[in-house]
């Protein structure tokens, strides 16, 4: 079993790192890591001092590298998660490496985001895609020239919005003949990089990085399981402008994603070598091997990794081999009841133990980490968080599932072991045929191979040894581990562990082939229990959220209402911080904010010494009353003390009908909020001049209020220091001084 798990397990395991001294050709994460060095030196927000030196840096390097270099900035609005929207001023960055024969061959589109989240030095998101792409083109261009372009792409403000990814699909796409596009993400440290996400012919993609010889571990139900979290990156506007291309994402170390702990120290250099290893050998291979007609077809295929090999059939393979597995499952039943093997009443009562063991590991799962949670709060670094050292509790809880399955096979017979999985498996492959039959071979393949075993037991005598039965088990055992390992390390590590319950419940459903191999494991399920509380015990003693190594995360801002002349500590975290107890002491009260647009939100909110800071001003330059008892107003937003970003929100009783933001219209803009939201946006990139809002609105008589609040990086002077044991937090305003003004929208007419 361990030599399975090495074999199918190996090729996710980040290749080693190349030095500086390396072949000029190849990528070395030695040289990118220097890049990584100078981005993340600080947080780059969008307008942020941090995020302009970022672009002088990446135009410098990427100039001294021989690209053409080019600047694309713009407005750019996005609807893309509803009311409240995002909006701003982007600045992306287009580099591009000349082809031979250009008007042959289609483009190659490597992306990757250069502003972080604020607070966050943004490391692994995305400084390490930055850092792989700068050191890509150096690779390059050491080597021959390729046939058709390769453009790099820098994207601004993806952060949120999307915001630079739909500007630059908006007015500079249409101008290049892009054929294949390769996204670089992340939302962790470390780990093997991930396909999450492709668009078109995703399995003729995935067999032309295969050829590439790019570092690919894929499996098309990892595709599907990750649909609902992959629409916050770049690729998905890309995807859905027609675009052909694969999408990778680092998942491990969720725990520093959009923290203060994403910093270069906790970087892994393997996985930024395979995340550089992996944009060089497609931009070779599609730069010169164009791809085939675009479009999703209407069943994708099946591919998966098998230890060194990638296994590809079309759907209609999938659906033939799903068939086949329950019809041999089928036949198996019929032939041992009618040999005497077993009989319906045997049948029915291992059938529940299908559902039980899943919905088991499930329950196990919740109950151990709340309990954990609950227990041991230092655990987290913040609620709802990861643990910094996550893999003893991943191993801890996959051990428990594995103790719970090897204690229901002992109180199975031989043929309740044999039965308790095939029925559940044959529904519920049938039923991924027609919702997803690109990830029925981890219930066909397995079935296929228990099918086969179950015939082969119908026709042996009785008096055979137990030889050939333990050799079709280990048989079984082999097939699933081979292709449920890789798929279940990915899950495991892309779920956090506040989702255990999802990761468990698939571990138990993976499980059910393995049972007739437990149940001749005398005494396993104690060996597995034991090994599973040692492991859940060494990652209790190793978590100590609340050292230098394993920051606290801290939500604090500071805020100041120009309406009311006062000033207040913030804290949108659900239990207060050391830090922020110290500035918000034991007198903090938690509810609404005037500084935030959501009415229901729950801040932590204290008094604060005042610190004056400018209100941003509104400047009126329309107002007039329509014939249909709407108003028409134009108005000039803009920041006195020229912070980056600035929020803008309404009155619930104000309705708008039309809106309009730096001059691009607002799609959809009469959309109601989100429930418990108020009608508004975030502006990022706020220019010194301000920025123009043009909104057609029905006003009730007694007026409405237009709240303004902009926001710049970095707490007031007079804050204590914030200890070294302490990072900012995951929110939109950790670190930040917000300054609130009110300007006040005439009623309508009578």
């Amino acid at each position: 079993m361990a030599c399975t798990l090495f074999f199918s397990l190996r090729p996710l395991s980040p290749p080693a790192v190349v030095l500086t001294s390396g072949p000029a050709e190849v990528f070395s994460a030695e040289r990118a890591w220097r890049h990584v060095e100078v981005l993340a030196t600080e947080p780059r927000p969008v307008g942020s001092a941090g995020h302009q030196r970022a672009q002088r840096y990446l135009q410098e390097s990427l100039q001294a590298s021989g690209a053409e270099v080019h600047l694309l900035t713009g407005a750019s609005v996005s609807v893309r998660y509803g009311v409240p929207f995002e909006a701003g001023r982007v600045t992306n960055i287009l580099a591009r490496l000349r082809g031979t024969a250009p008007e042959e061959a289609s483009a190659v589109l490597l992306v990757a985001h250069y502003d972080s989240m604020p607070g966050s030095p943004g490391a692994g998101d995305d400084a390490l895609g930055v850092a792989a792409l700068l050191e890509t083109v150096r690779a390059l261009k050491a080597g021959p020239r390729l046939k058709g372009d390769v453009l790099l792409l820098f994207t601004d403000a993806e952060e949120g919005g999307l915001l630079g990814i739909q500007s630059f699909i908006q007015q500079h796409l249409g101008r290049e003949r892009v054929g294949f596009v390769l996204n670089l993400d992340a939302r962790g440290v470390r780990g093997p990089v991930l396909l999450v996400s492709a668009a078109g012919p995703v399995g003729e993609l995935v067999s032309g990085a295969r050829r590439a010889a790019a570092p690919l571990s894929a499996s098309s139900a990892l595709l599907w399981m990750a649909r609902p979290w992959t629409r916050g990156t770049d690729f998905s506007p890309l995807a859905e402008a027609g675009l052909a291309g694969l999408n990778f994402v680092i998942v491990d170390g969720a725990a520093r994603y959009h923290t203060g702990a994403d910093t270069p120290e906790a970087l892994d250099e393997g996985s930024l070598q395979q995340a550089g290893d992996m944009a060089t050998a497609l931009s070779r291979w599609f730069a010169t091997h164009p791809v085939g007609a675009s479009g999703h077809p209407r069943r994708p295929d099946t591919f998966f990794t098998l230890g060194p090999w990638l296994v590809r059939y079309p759907a209609s393979l999938s659906i033939a081999l799903a068939l086949l597995a329950a019809a041999l499952a089928l036949a198996a039943y019929r032939m041992g009841a009618r040999g005497g093997r077993w009989s319906a009443h045997q049948w029915l009562r291992s059938l529940p133990w299908a559902l039980v063991l899943p919905a088991a590991c499930a329950a196990l799962g919740i109950a151990v980490w709340w309990g954990l949670s609950r227990v041991h709060p230092s655990l987290l670094p913040s609620p709802r968080a990861d643990p910094y050292v996550p893999a003893p509790f991943r191993v801890g809880l996959l051990l428990l599932c594995v103790a719970l399955a090897a204690g229901l096979a002992r109180r199975l017979s031989p043929e309740g072991r044999m039965w308790a999985g095939p029925p559940a498996a044959a529904v519920l492959a049938l039923f991924l045929l027609v919702r997803a039959a690109e990830a029925s071979y981890l219930l066909a393949l397995p079935l296929l191979a228990q099918a086969g075993a179950a015939l082969w037991r119908t026709r042996a005598r009785a008096d055979r040894t137990q030889l050939a039965p333990a050799l079709l088990d280990g048989a079984v055992l082999v097939v699933t581990v081979c292709l449920w390992a890789p798929f279940l390390f990915m899950g495991w590590i892309g779920l956090p562990l506040a989702q255990a319950a999802l990761s468990c419940g698939i571990t138990g459903l993976a499980l059910l082939p393995l049972l007739p191999f437990l149940g001749r494991l005398r005494g396993a399920w104690g060996l597995f229990l034991g090994a599973a509380l040692l492991c859940l015990l060494a990652g209790a003693f190793s978590a100590r959220a609340g050292t230098a190594a394993q920051p606290s995360l801290s939500d604090v801002a500071y805020g100041w209402d120009a309406a009311t002349g006062k000033g207040s500590w913030l804290s949108m975290s659900q239990r207060l911080d050391r830090y922020a107890r110290t500035l918000l002491g034991d007198e903090a009260l938690r509810g609404p904010s005037d500084f935030v647009n959501a009415t229901d939100a729950s801040v932590w909110q204290a008094p604060a010494p005042a610190e004056p800071l400018p209100a941003p001003r509104v400047e009126p330059e329309l107002d007039e009353v329509r014939p249909d008892g709407t108003r028409q107003v134009r108005l000039r937003l803009a920041s006195t003390r020229e912070a980056p970003w600035l929020w803008v929100f309404l009155s619930p009783a104000v309705q708008v009908l039309e809106a309009s933001v730096d001059g691009l219209p607002v799609a959809d803009a009469a959309s109601a909020p989100f429930p418990g939201e108020r009608w508004g946006f975030r502006f990022v990139g706020l220019p010194p001049d301000g920025v123009v809002l043009e909104l057609r609105v029905r006003v009730p008589v007694d007026g409405g209020d237009l709240t303004l609040v902009d926001q710049t990086f970095g707490l007031p002077a007079s804050a204590p220091p914030r200890p070294d044991d302490v990072v900012t937090g995951r929110s939109w305003l950790s670190g930040s001084s917000l300054a609130r003004t009110v300007w006040r929208l005439p009623g309508a007419v009578p």
